[in-house]
């Protein structure tokens, strides 16, 4: 449990934090499940001159995602809905869809991001009450990057399937089972589920530069309401939230570990809805960006101990950091180590080259001087931060590249190894990307 003046050594980190950092806004709540501590700075809409408050709604992202794969452990727990069903038997209507003919795409592999599916297929339907029908019945095309249950590669997609799951065994439309559930079950009450509720609050509003000025960034499609561009909480309200689910039968199932990850940077692996972010520690959470604004969630189970940040601006990640390592201190959490791996051979380069695409994003990768690769990217959905990146062997499978823009390594790997050793998958940013046949 916090000691006394704990609220006011958060006051004193964030103000620290935002001016350190170049953030716009930012706040912070840690909760150990009876008392909730919070603090705030900078502005929830710096042109205007709107601070920001403990009460502020921030857009949470991807975090919503784990509110989602609750909805959908309560359903199971109801009898509503077999975990292990195939998505086709419990959604006839998108067996449209080709890739749905595999009965190994069942909702659990949806759940842990190890459907195979591509990720970022989101089509812009509009904010109607029945935005997730619309968006199933407007996906024409959807490819299968990977065998289901074999590799991880995180889908937004599969989040927005489960949502419409929501709808069909649960009698609601999703924003209705999601503020029913906020509301309802968990008493919180800033928080919003559809645009317009947002009106009410004091709302977190990021910007753009461009040479014209500063622009608002708008939350992204309604149809990735399930996946994470809609929810707004205040910080305090997501770790309330946090501190009760961890009582539940459905955390427990959402913190099971699902698939492993070594080469991941961030994380130890994934649960059925929930991020195994340090398994040694027990600490488990959730990362979202969405409309400028980046949420971090962190839950150590065993202590009842939940903290969050939720920042627009620049410099969320090093924000972030900072952040987690003095309230990890203060709550005696261990900080997580880096991981480390014994130097290997590492076959030649030129076996790794290639081009490696998924939805809206081309990787051309080219071998570089001393064992090295050159990374190139282009498409719709591509982070321009990785062009020209140089990407140095940690190991046969794994490849370390520095982006100073963010003060952050990135880790990207190889899989699906060939007889020829060749890799058929590309994983980077938490996705895989397939090697195209020219490059076979």
């Amino acid at each position: 449990m916090p000691e006394a003046g704990f609220t006011t050594r958060l006051s004193e980190l964030m103000q620290e934090v935002y001016e350190d950092t170049g953030l716009d806004g930012a706040a912070v709540a840690v909760s150990d499940g009876n008392e909730t501590h919070s603090a705030a700075a900078g502005f929830a809409n710096r042109l205007e001159g709107i601070e920001a408050t403990r009460d502020t709604l921030f857009h949470i992202g991807s975090v919503t995602k784990a509110i989602t794969a609750e909805l959908i452990w309560r359903l199971v727990s109801l009898r509503r809905l077999r975990i292990d069903a195939p998505v086709a038997e419990v959604l006839p209507e998108i067996t449209h869809l080709r890739v749905f003919q595999d009965r190994e795409i069942t909702v659990d592999r949806l759940l842990s991001h190890t459907s195979g599916l591509d990720g970022d297929v989101m089509p812009d339907v509009g904010q109607s009450r029945d935005v997730l029908r619309q968006f199933m019945c407007q996906v024409g095309e959807l490819d299968a990057l990977a065998t289901p249950g074999v590799v991880f590669s995180y889908s937004n997609f599969a989040y927005n399937v489960l949502g419409r799951i929501i709808e069909t065994c649960g009698g609601k439309a999703f924003e209705d089972a999601l503020s029913l559930l906020l509301q309802g079950q968990y008493n919180l009450t800033h928080f919003a589920c559809v645009p317009d509720a947002k009106l009410r609050f004091r709302t977190a509003v990021a910007f753009n530069e461009t040479p014209s000025g500063p622009y608002p960034l708008i939350a992204g499609p309604g149809s990735n309401i399930a996946s994470g561009t809609i929810l707004a909480m205040s910080v305090p309200d997501l770790v309330r939230w946090a501190s009760q689910v961890i009582r539940t039968d459905a955390f427990a199932h959402m913190m099971q570990p699902q698939v492993r990850l070594p080469h991941s940077h961030r994380y130890d692996g994934w649960g059925a809805g929930l991020a195994i972010v340090d398994e040694v520690a027990g600490i488990v959470g959730h990362d979202g960006g969405t409309a400028g604004t980046s949420t971090f969630l962190r839950i150590a189970p065993q202590d009842g101990m939940v903290w969050a940040l939720s920042c627009t601006g620049a410099g969320a990640a090093a924000a972030w950091k900072r952040v987690d390592a003095e309230v990890r201190q203060v709550l005696k959490q261990p900080v997580a180590k880096a991981k480390t791996f014994v130097p290997a051979s590492v076959p030649d380069p030129a076996l790794y080259a290639g081009t490696y695409k998924r939805h809206g994003t081309i990787y051309r990768i080219e071998p570089g001087t001393g064992g090295t690769l050159v990374l190139n990217t282009e498409g719709e959905t591509a982070t321009p931060l990785l062009n020209g990146l140089v990407l140095s062997p940690v190991n046969e499978t794994i490849f370390e590249a520095r982006i100073e823009a963010l003060k952050a390594n990135l880790w990207v790997s190889f899989h699906e190894f060939q007889p020829d050793g060749r890799p058929s998958l590309f994983y980077a940013l938490e996705r895989m990307s397939r090697r195209t046949e020219s490059n076979q």
